[in-house]
């Protein structure tokens, strides 16, 4: 007996998102944790709750601008307003938003039926009013009038257009504050998905991870996410293995910092430059011209007393600042004379 051929169509239900739109989706939060990571890695891992996570974010200057919160759905995780929710009312919502959505055209084209209907009834009898002009008062021609439109279903017909305008209104109404239910439900959901993620012992707390476990939300929970993610990172290793030369620099000084036998942010700067000038080419084109806010970014932190685990992450943060932040035209006078390159020339040719 031959054997029916298997059918190519997976069963189960549709996903939420497209794998081409959950790629491009991942790549927005890569490409933004690897920058940020030094400013927000931290503070993200040692959250407290939901409401710690836009807190930190919100650290991020023009953070509504980043293409992640932008173009895509990581919004939630800064909205203003939440409300919190279960995954049931949540998934209740959506049916009820997508059950409104899917009756709201339905309801548009009865309205423009009903109303292009009153619209005939009406210039019928217009047209026969127009046509009599001032003897329309007069008694046998204004009792033809409302034969008239009695035969025309005038009444009724503006009557149900009337009733399919209220359903189209009320439908719109409904739809809006569904909308905006399920807006602050999302946000709560995000930030609380997000937070179980910081709170977990088996992921590593990467800038990586972090990219991966918010790339879905808030239609996935985030486990599904970095799940999706890493498996679209094995498809596409090609595109998504360079690192954001910011989290190069990043690791760079928390390897020098975690090599030394006790914290020293003096000799942590020098062994960083030492670094940035023997082994990494690249590295330095990007940061040379940036050197004098690292430099201001070091004297910052002396006399903190930062533990060593913190120590890069409060570095870079206040690096990141200091690059981020609006310079004045003597201030980035200084940053063009005290690039990398020209500090190392002072330095190996004294007047």
């Amino acid at each position: 007996m031959a054997r029916k051929p298997s059918n190519p169509k997976k069963r189960g239900p549709r996903e939420a998102i497209n794998p081409r739109e959950l790629l491009d989706r991942y790549v927005a939060h890569k490409q933004f944790f690897d920058y940020e990571w030094g400013r927000i890695g931290l503070d993200l891992k040692r959250v407290r709750g939901p409401e710690g996570i836009r807190r930190v974010l919100m650290r991020v200057p023009n953070i509504q601008w980043r293409p992640p919160f932008r173009d895509w759905r990581a919004n939630c995780l800064i909205a203003e307003r939440n409300k919190k929710v279960t995954p049931k009312d949540l998934r209740q919502t959506r049916r009820q938003l997508k059950q409104v959505e899917n009756n709201e055209h339905q309801l548009w084209s009865e309205q423009h039926a009903s109303y292009e209907e009153a619209l005939t009834a009406c210039k019928a009898l217009k047209s026969f009013i127009d046509y009599f002009e001032g003897a329309i008062t007069l008694f046998p021609l204004f009792c033809i009038a409302v034969v008239l439109a009695e035969e025309l279903d005038v009444c009724e017909l503006t009557t149900r257009y009337s009733q399919a305008d209220e359903s189209v209104k009320a439908a719109l109404k409904r739809k809006g504050d569904l909308k905006d239910l399920l807006a602050h439900q999302e946000a709560w959901f995000a930030r609380n998905e997000l937070f179980k993620f910081t709170r977990n012992r088996h992921e590593e707390k990467s800038a990586l991870n972090f990219a991966r476990a918010t790339a879905g939300l808030p239609e996935y929970s985030w486990i599904r996410s970095l799940r999706k993610c890493h498996a679209l990172h094995e498809l596409h290793k090609e595109s998504l293995n360079s690192i954001n030369h910011t989290l190069q620099l990043f690791e760079l000084l928390r390897r020098i910092v975690q090599s030394m036998r006790s914290v020293d942010i003096r000799r942590t700067e020098v062994r960083l430059r030492k670094e940035l000038l023997k082994s990494h080419p690249m590295l330095q084109a990007t940061i040379s011209p940036n050197w004098a806010y690292m430099t201001q970014a070091f004297a910052q932190c002396r006399g903190k007393g930062f533990k060593r685990a913190d120590l890069p992450y409060k570095i870079m943060g206040k690096y990141l600042d200091n690059l981020d932040r609006t310079k004045t035209p003597a201030e980035a006078e200084l940053a063009k004379k005290n690039q990398l390159l020209s500090v190392i020339i002072s330095l190996t040719n004294p007047k």
